[in-house]
């Protein structure tokens, strides 16, 4: 998604009283970090950030809020 379809989705959530709770993307190639554009774009600490990387012909995930332009690392559990 681009900025502005975010900002739709966004906008469309609050009119509905709804809250994000986290978003994901990926990164092909690279470790699975947040970039500077990565912390400089997302804007709400509440929410978590995950982010997929499929570098090394691994699928690696990890978690992150995003405060202040700060990346904290943050731990999850996947249950199946």
């Amino acid at each position: 998604m681009d900025m502005k379809q975010v900002s739709a989705a966004l906008s469309g959530m609050k009119k509905l009283s709804q809250t994000m709770t986290g978003m994901y993307h990926s990164h092909p190639s690279a470790a699975p970090l947040p970039s500077r554009d990565d912390i400089r774009n997302f804007h709400d600490p509440a929410a978590a950030y995950f982010i997929i990387s499929f570098a090394n012909r691994k699928t690696s995930v990890k978690c992150f809020k995003i405060i202040d332009h700060k990346a904290f690392q943050v731990k999850f559990e996947v249950i199946r």
